[in-house]
């Protein structure tokens, strides 16, 4: 019914950015991508301020299409006139990462860690193209030095343990640095408690 409405409304008044920013909105919640994207470009067009969450809205519909290139024109668009945008400049790190621009999405993964950085998704994220592109050596030290400002976080702990790559009786030493740092922690217990099961 909603959907009726704002077709209505767009349709009474083409020129009118909220009739068809709803209409988009509405496309978007049924998951008909290329409609929503129609009706967000419309808005979008009719928007001089350049709203930030019609540009986000219109990068996601264009991800949910695959259309990599122009997700990441609308998201190039959303941070030139909003560059504190994170949530915009982690998908655009995404993206950049699976059309194979590694470099590119690490500026924006860099961008990130310098305003959080102890954040552990998106050093995980960074520290796989690291990585990928040969550079272990470079993850293993980011992740160090955001352990060192959060020593008590299980998240990056994981990631230190995923990144040297150790298991078994190889782990026991940064386990045991982990137990240290973080005392309390259920998650190390646990896996040491595995450990020492395993012996």
């Amino acid at each position: 019914h909603a959907l009726r409405c704002f077709s209505a409304a767009a349709e009474a008044d083409p020129t009118l950015s909220a009739a068809q920013l709803a209409l988009g909105m509405a496309f978007m919640a049924r998951g008909t991508w290329p409609f929503a994207e129609q009706a967000l470009a419309n808005a979008l067009a009719l928007d001089p301020a350049r709203s930030p969450n019609t540009l986000r809205s219109l990068a996601e519909a264009r991800r949910r299409q695959g259309k990599l290139e122009e997700t990441v024109a609308a998201l190039d668009e959303l941070l030139s006139l909003y560059p504190a945008e994170h949530a915009a400049r982690s998908l655009r790190a995404e993206v950049l990462a699976g059309m194979g621009k590694g470099d590119a999405a690490l500026a924006d993964y860099v961008s990130l860690l310098e305003q959080h950085p102890g954040h552990a998704a998106t050093l995980r994220q960074a520290a796989g193209l690291l990585v990928q592109s040969g550079r272990t050596e470079q993850a293993l030290a980011w992740v160090e030095a955001a352990l060192e400002k959060s020593p008590a976080d299980d998240e990056l702990w994981l990631l230190r343990l995923d990144l040297s790559g150790r298991v078994g009786e190889d782990a026991k030493p940064l386990l045991d640095r982990w137990q240290q740092a973080s005392p309390g922690s259920a998650f190390c217990q646990d896996l040491l408690a595995g450990f020492h099961n395993t012996l």
